[in-house]
Parts: C-alpha cells; structure tokens; sequence
C-alpha cells in the first residue's frame, strides 16, 4: 500500500513537472510569435502604404472593418468552445470531448451562415450606398468585400479547430504557423510593383488566399494530430443549451466592454476635440504594446487551469492562479515602469509632436494595466467553472458605470479630460477586490489566503519600485543617460524586490533550483 502510495506521489509530482514545463515552452512559442508579427507589422504598413497608395489602404481598411462587424460573436463563441474543449481534455472523457467539438461545428456553421446573409444583404447596400468611395474604385472595393467576407466566414467556422490547438497546448504549431504567414504577407508585399491588374483587388485576392491555406492546414493538422477532434452527426441538446449560456454572457461582458471603451472615446471628443482623442490613441497603442507580453503568458496558462479545475484538483488550480496572477502582475511591471518614469523621453523620442495630456494618459492607463494584469488570471479561473452569470453582470455594470460617471463628472468640470482617466483607474481598482469576491468561493479559495500569498506581496513590491525608480530619476537630467540607467534600474528593483517579497520560499526554491539546472546543463557542454 505505501509502495502504491510513494508511486501516486511521484506520478503527480512529474506529471506537475511536465505541466511547467509545458507552460514555459508554451509561453515561448507565442512570445516569438508575437514579436515577429509585431516587427513585420510595422515594416509591411510602411511599404503598403508606399506601394498601395492612402487612398487603396483606406478602402481596404473601410471595407474589412465593415466585415469585421459580422464577427460581434466570434470572441465570445471563441472563448466558450476554449473552455469546454479545455474542460473535456482534463476530463479525458473522448466521447465528451468529441460532443463538444461537434456541438461548436454546428453552432459555428450555423453563425457563418448568418454572416452570409447579412453580408450578402445589409452588408453589400452599406458598402455600395454608404460608403464613401470614389466610383472608379467601386469595382475593386466589391471585391475586397467579397473576399474579406469569405476570409470572415472562413474564420468562424475554424474556430473550433483553432480552439482545439490552444486546449491541446500545442501553441508551437501557432509559431510555426505565423512565421509562414509573416513570410507569405511579405512575399504578397513585395510583388505589388509587378502587377499588372487591379493593385487593390490582387492585394486583397493574395491575401485572402493565404488565410484560406492557414485555416485548411489548421484543420487538416486538428485531424491528423487529435484522435478525439472527430465530427458526430446530430445535435446535443443540453450541451448546445449550457455552451449558448455561456456564450450568452460573455457576448454581455464584450458587448459592455465595446460601450465603455467607444463611450469613453466619444465623451473626450465632445468635450475636447479630436486631439485629445489623439493622445488617447496614443497612450492605448503603447499599453497594447505592454500588454501583449502579458497576454502571451496568460494564454498559456488558461488550459492549464481549465484541466485542473476539470479533474477536480482545486489545490494545484490555487497554485496556478497566484503563479499567473503573480508573473502577469510582476511581468507588466517589469515592462511598464521604465515607461512610466521616462515617459515624457519615450514620447518625444518616438513622435514629431506628442499631443496635449498623452503623457498623464499614458501614466494613469500602465497602472489601470496592473490592476487588469491582476483580474485577468481571476477571470480564466471563474470562466473555468462556467459559473458566470453573476460574475458577468457585475462585470458590465461596473465596465457601464464609468460612462455616466464620466459624463457627469465632465458637466460638473469639463477643464481638464484627466478626471475621466482617474474615474476609470478608480472603477478598475474597485472592479479587481470585486472579481476576488465572487471568483474566489467559486473554486474554494480563501480570501486570507489568496490575500497574503498575491495582493499583499504584488503592491508593495510596485510601490518600493516606483519609489526608488522616480527618486533617482530625479538627480538625473533628461536624456539618454537617465533613460538607460532608469531602465537598468528598474530591471534590477523589480527582479530583486519580486525575488525577495513577491515569491515565498518554495517559489524562490524553485526558481533557483532552475536556474542552477541551466546553469549546470551550460557547463556541462
């Protein structure tokens, strides 16, 4: 029997392992994938505009966002089909596994037959009576819309399929995959000059085809790869009712999301005019940029709490969440604190003229980022139970609540557009000890507990930083020498203050015992 016993323990012990492992690959392979989009992405703009012209790229841009409109569902439907595939893998039950897979094809199916007929209706009178295009151009444009309708159809109905890959944590694949896209996206760039059709539809034509090949290979490589990811004929009914639930609120809490984001936006220009819009613009590009580090290691570790949930592991499951909520936290510090001190540099380095209040914005929205690198580790874990009705309404009524405020505060004093930024960092704050609220009983966490071993490790941690990165900035002039030792600093202050107060003893054991393997596995070559 003790023999039975040690064997368990070192199954679950390796199994864990492995589980780590897999994420740091995982979280590996998006970070590369991510960073080489991003690079390609600022070259190829560049050139297309140069090759394309500002009048071609509008029209496309114009044509593919009234596309992108059909797809209000996609996100949520995306995330449902996540978490149940995810959940029927970590039960390693096949027969639920395939029932899921195919419920989501026939929702999907289903979704993309609805986008084909609004495209095909409403979608083609909008682009043909109320667009502005030149009439010359209108041929081109209507191609465009075709092709990007077909891409957009496309899209929806590999969702499952591309759900299949993230639950299956083959995130590899996505690397691989990007770096052909990337490659191919170039190779349609550089062609440009040598076509001797329609520039604008051969684009859209090259592109379109690339993105079918991508999503038959996605495909084709779910089918060969996993057993389970087979289509059933026939509909599951209570499945169908409990993924339409769930798919239900999170439509809720993205379609608040939408409202508060686009309300936001339109209150700062009727009280102050497109610039101000322009200095928010700015400050939300470079917190994307930040955030996106972030994202590439939460997406990594979703299916991981999503199978632990599913076998009934709550204890590994806590574990999992002040890992993410802890590295999520410690990561946007890390990337955000050196622009937050030096952010007048960044700016100025970066643009011909930083519009007014871009600086204020972007202080105030990297630490709103902190407070959302907290919540979204809690939001994975509540979307895992799929208990999230409760969780959802709060959510948008807190997301809503900031516009009224917002508006109100703006007719009481409408002298400065900072108070709308300082009521939304407010909402946020308030909104994080709300998620800790209802997610933590969902998975049987304790508040004391989750309170000692994350929130009073992450905050003070973030104040000392700041505190001792601002001071020294202010014995420095500004310039290059500040900005190279502030970002030295902050590298230092936030990796020694994370070691010593933001991870507890087995965690810092851990994180030694790897960096000793490395180092060992060096020496030995």
């Amino acid at each position: 029997m003790q023999r039975i016993i040690e064997l368990k323990f070192i199954y679950i012990v390796q199994n864990k392992t492995s589980n780590v492992k897999t994420l740091t690959k995982n979280t590996f392979f998006l970070y590369f994938r991510m960073i080489l989009v991003m690079l390609v992405s600022i070259y190829t703009s560049r050139v297309k505009l140069q090759y394309l012209g500002i009048e071609n790229v509008g029209i496309y841009n114009v044509v593919g966002s009234l596309v992108m409109m059909f797809t209000f569902l996609n996100g949520s439907m995306t995330g449902a089909t996540q978490r149940f595939l995810t959940f029927a893998i970590g039960k390693e039950s096949s027969l639920q596994i395939k029932s899921v897979f195919s419920t989501s094809i026939n929702m999907h199916l289903l979704i993309a037959g609805v986008i084909f007929l609004i495209g095909e209706t409403i979608g083609l009178w909008g682009v043909n009576t109320q667009l502005v295009i030149p009439s010359e151009r209108m041929y081109a444009a209507n191609i465009v819309y075709q092709l990007s309708l077909l891409t957009c159809m496309l899209s929806v109905i590999s969702v499952p399929f591309n759900s299949a890959i993230v639950a299956y944590e083959k995130m590899g694949i996505y690397a691989y995959v990007s770096v052909v896209n990337v490659l191919l996206s170039l190779g349609v760039i550089f062609t440009l000059p040598y076509i001797t059709v329609d520039i604008l539809a051969a684009y859209a034509g090259m592109l379109a085809g690339i993105q079918v090949l991508l999503q038959i290979f996605y495909m084709w490589y779910c089918k060969v790869k996993f057993e389970d990811i087979r289509y059933v004929r026939g509909w599951n009914v209570s499945l169908l009712k409990e993924m339409s639930g769930m798919i239900g609120w999170l439509t809720c809490g993205n379609f608040a999301f939408m409202l508060n984001n686009q309300g936001i936006n339109i209150l700062l220009n009727i009280f102050f005019g497109p610039v101000i819009n322009a200095a928010r613009s700015i400050a939300v590009q470079v917190q994307g940029a930040v955030k996106q580090f972030v994202s590439g290691f939460m997406m990594a570790m979703q299916p991981q709490l999503v199978k632990a949930y599913a076998s009934e592991d709550l204890p590994y499951m806590h574990k999992l969440l002040y890992l993410a909520s802890k590295v999520s936290f410690f990561l946007m510090l890390f990337l955000s604190l050196p622009v937050m001190i030096e952010r007048h540099f960044i700016l100025n380095l970066w643009l011909v003229e930083v519009p007014d209040y871009t600086e204020i914005f972007l202080f105030i929205i990297l630490v709103q980022s902190l407070f959302e690198a907290l919540s979204l580790p809690l939001i994975m874990s509540i979307n895992a139970t799929a208990k999230i009705k409760k969780f959802q309404i709060f959510e948008s009524l807190f997301l809503l609540l900031a516009v009224p405020l917002c508006y109100i505060s703006l007719k009481m004093d409408s002298s400065t557009p900072v108070i709308v930024y300082v009521i939304c960092l407010a909402i946020e704050s308030i909104a994080l000890f709300v998620r800790i609220y209802l997610t933590l009983p969902k998975i049987n966490l304790s508040f004391m507990v989750y309170f000692k071993d994350v929130i009073f490790r992450v905050f003070p941690v973030a104040i000392l930083c700041f505190f001792i990165c601002f001071v020294s900035s202010q014995f420095m002039s500004n310039g290059w020498f500040r900005f190279i030792c502030i970002g030295f600093l902050s590298c230092f202050v936030v990796s020694f203050f994370t070691y010593f107060i933001g991870l507890d003893g087995n965690e810092r054991k851990m994180v030694m015992t790897n960096v000793k393997d490395y180092v060992t596995k060096k020496i030995k070559r």
